[in-house]
């Protein structure tokens, strides 16, 4: 096998391509160097192809999106929580560190001034990883609604919430609601659902899952 061995590679373009005989030795151009089958010097914009590993990205970059609509009714009399149905979104972080943003946003109706609805965000069994701060006997939650503008109308109840879970496992993140005393809560329709297009209609709620990099 014959062997050439220089002190120096130049280029007078751009490109010098090797092959993995150079995996054990280096290119130095400048401040740039290969060695080993590692690049250092190079800029994110020199790089045309390829995957990032995770701890190369920055702080405060989208890992991955996940996403849950609800396109239809439901109703619950319900004083204890119980799912809505659809919005329920499973994530598997890719590192212990990073942060799971929640966004969502829920359309509900009720009888006028009759009782209130609470919603909350939950992860796998756990209710209470976004409620307000407890104040006497009142019921603290993600979102309160409360219908004081007739039966025919529907609130949007939202808000967003940056989780840590510290984990690597399949994380299930869902909405979930109540009524306060055994009113009807409806999910994406008015209390009064009259069946006309001039009238009361249908509405839509969604539910957004983010991993952030830590």
């Amino acid at each position: 096998m014959s062997k050439i061995i220089v002190d120096t590679i130049e280029s007078t373009g751009t490109t010098v391509t090797v092959n993995d005989g150079l995996a054990s030795g280096a290119i130095n151009a400048g401040t740039n160097a290969i060695t080993a089958g590692s690049i250092t010097g190079l800029t994110a914009t020199s790089l045309t192809s390829g995957t990032l590993a995770n701890e190369r990205l920055a702080a405060g970059t989208i890992v991955q999106v996940k996403y849950a609509s609800k396109t239809d009714e439901q109703a619950t009399t319900s004083t204890t929580y119980v799912d809505i149905v659809d919005l329920s979104v499973t994530i598997t972080p890719t590192s212990t560190s990073s942060k799971i943003l929640l966004i969502w946003s829920v359309v509900t109706g009720q009888g006028n001034n009759t009782g209130h609805t609470y919603l909350v965000v939950a992860r796998d069994s756990t209710d209470n990883i976004f409620i307000a701060d407890t104040d006497g006997n009142k019921t603290s939650a993600s979102n309160v609604g409360n219908m004081p503008y007739g039966n025919s109308a529907m609130q949007i109840l939202s808000n967003s919430f940056l989780d840590s879970p510290s984990t690597t496992s399949a994380t299930t993140y869902k909405m979930r609601y109540k009524s306060s005393n055994g009113s009807s809560i409806k999910i994406n329709r008015s209390d009064r659902d009259t069946d006309s297009a001039a009238f009361d209609g249908r509405a839509c709620s969604s539910f957004i899952v983010m991993e952030v990099k830590a």
